[in-house]
């Protein structure tokens, strides 16, 4: 039971307004409280992982498109001095079919890979499985919106590598109960770290910077594939569109203008199909949005999907997408992380959107912005493929030079190496 309901069943009738005008207070307290006494056992936790002779390390894992931590996964198997295993992290909320679709295709892609997957998920009865019951000293958690107390692990230390770019200056991105009682948060940015210093509880000291995971895979020198698309001839300029899934009336974010071109991309894909490829890249989200919005529903949700996928131009992918960025010609997107992410391949990406400010940018994304071609409607995505197609693209100087110069942030060693070496002097030494 938490102080709130303590306090309504304390107070009379006539003192309920007052709890309700001061709840945020009491809210501060209570999140205060458990930071502290997180914080407390913290070094006990870290002394009793040191004991042991062998160390395991969990990583909790949302779907396959979200997952960037394989090189860092490699490195710790192949040291007998850690035991790794995996567990799928699904949602309560999302439909049944979904959660066992995302958690087939996570079972299988880790077993193809001989890395052991537990079961993270009761059908039965809904739910996930209780975080102490794996037996874990080290849990990896890709995301920090974690709020209700019970979902934290008593025994175990979090440690938190970001899934994607966090692009929102917004507090709740940066001062939640999980970055609060993190033992360790592996960022990418010197202004990633400084975001943190001004809105976390802790002033980030539980923050490294070791540059972006994916980094390892763009600026790996390795066979790309281009599977994904249908064609490998490479006179037909290849094009990804990345809709993010922020369409409902209640998304915080709400600078997406899927719902109005959705219908419009498909012809243009269409128009330029003796002249272009195109993927559809949507957010692992956007299908069971559209399957709650009143003028979509899973029917023609279903439909949209299947064009993208048969017609002779264009694919549809959902999982990885680091050979896709590579083996592409140019992105139009509107989804906040791949603001980031697609200026390591260094070539033309337009940002689509129906604001010509995004207010909830911080300071990284909107310098990662200012790398993008910007549009709002099908003429100027026209107009931006049409450049594509003549290879005119005046932005290359300046995106060159954000990449050497903000993007490389660990020249050294590898992200996932730089995350290696300090868990081992932690634990190991």
């Amino acid at each position: 039971m938490v102080i709130k309901d303590v306090l309504k069943r304390l107070l009379p009738e006539s003192y309920r307004g007052f709890l309700r005008k001061h709840f945020h207070f009491l809210h501060v307290a209570h999140f205060t409280y458990n930071v502290i006494t997180y914080n407390r056992r913290l070094n006990k936790k870290i002394q009793c992982v040191r004991a042991k002779d062998e160390i395991n390390i969990m990583f909790y894992i949302f779907n396959i498109a979200m997952w960037k931590s394989d090189k860092l996964v490699e490195l710790l198997q192949q040291d007998k001095r850690y035991k790794v295993y995996i567990v799928p992290f699904l949602s309560e909320t999302d439909t049944e079919q979904y959660n066992k679709n995302n958690n087939e295709s996570i079972l299988n892609y880790f077993r193809g890979k001989g890395i052991e997957v537990r079961e993270g998920f009761d059908f039965e009865h809904n739910r996930r499985y209780p975080v102490d019951s794996y037996d874990a000293d080290i849990i990896f958690y890709p995301q920090p919106y974690i709020i209700d107390i019970e979902q934290l692990p008593h025994r175990a230390l979090m440690a938190y590598i970001p899934y994607c770019y966090i692009m929102e200056d917004m507090s709740v991105f940066h001062n939640t109960l999980f970055q609060n009682i993190c033992w360790r948060m592996y960022y990418p940015t010197q202004m990633h770290k400084e975001m943190e210093e001004k809105y976390a509880f802790n002033k980030a000291k539980n923050v490294v910077v070791v540059g972006y995971s994916m980094a390892d895979y763009f600026f790996e020198e390795s066979k790309v594939s281009d599977s994904m698309w249908k064609s490998s001839d490479r006179a037909f300029k290849r094009v990804i569109w990345a809709p993010h899934h922020s369409i409902l009336d209640d998304d915080p974010l709400d600078y997406s203008n899927f719902l109005e071109i959705a219908d419009d991309m498909l012809a243009l894909a269409n128009a330029y199909k003796d002249k272009l490829q195109f993927v559809f890249k949507p957010h692992p989200r956007l299908k069971a949005k559209l399957y709650q919005h009143p003028k979509w529903g899973e029917a023609r949700t279903d439909a949209y999907y299947d064009s993208w996928a048969k017609n002779p131009n264009c694919s549809m992918i959902e999982g990885n997408y680091v050979d896709l960025f590579k083996s592409s010609d140019c992105m139009i997107h509107d989804c906040s992380s791949f603001t980031g992410e697609y200026l390591y391949v260094n070539k033309p990406v337009m940002f689509v959107t129906k604001k010509e400010t995004i207010e909830q940018f911080n300071v990284f994304a909107q310098e990662c912005l200012k790398m993008h071609y910007r549009g709002g409607c099908i003429d100027d995505i026209k107009r931006f493929l049409d450049d594509v197609i003549q290879g005119i693209d005046p932005m290359l100087k300046q995106r060159t030079a954000f990449l050497n110069s903000v993007l490389r942030t660990n020249s050294s060693n590898s992200v996932a190496m730089t995350i290696y070496k300090d868990i081992c002097e932690t634990f190991v030494s």
